[in-house]
């Protein structure tokens, strides 16, 4: 399904065997899952689904059993080396370290799924721009010489930021 923009847009590779079967990267995608099955086309030429920040949610428990375990470890470290606790120091300095360990790791977390959503965000509106040629398999933006193959899509938006 080829609009009557993307009929005026041709494909840059000068080996390509029909340049003007192009379409943009997002109507192949919207097409390629439109149903319950996507297409592997479509997968390909998707960006990356970007974390988000409620998806810190769902590292809250994993953080609570590292930071008690990383606490833990450092307990039995202690006691390897001779340093002990009584029962009441043990168990407030347990649920002390346990939550200062915790929080560390949701903190980083947090970070990593900014520094990670950062970029893909960052792509989207080049992503939009995009066009695939079905005859030759390529990506390009148009009225512009370069292109790549689809399966470096990434890699060729990163470079055209």
């Amino acid at each position: 399904m080829t609009t009557s923009q993307s009929q005026r847009i041709s494909c840059p590779n000068p080996h390509c065997p029909n340049p003007i079967l192009v379409q943009k990267v997002s109507g192949v995608v919207a097409d390629g899952t439109a149903s319950y099955v996507t297409t592997t086309l479509a997968t390909k030429l998707s960006l990356p689904k970007a974390p988000e920040e409620k998806d810190l949610s769902r590292a809250i428990t994993p953080a609570i059993i590292g930071g008690y375990g990383a606490s833990l470890l450092l307990f039995a470290l202690f006691a390897s080396l001779g340093i002990l606790f009584t029962e009441i120091g043990f168990v407030f300095a347990w649920i002390l370290l346990g939550t200062v360990f915790s929080l560390l790791i949701l903190v980083a977390y947090r970070n990593y799924i900014k520094n990670v959503a950062r970029p893909i965000k960052a792509l989207v509106p080049k992503w939009d721009q995009l066009y695939y040629c079905r005859s030759c398999d390529s990506v390009f933006l148009p009225r512009k010489p370069d292109f790549a193959p689809a399966d470096q899509m990434m890699e060729f938006l990163k470079c055209n930021q």
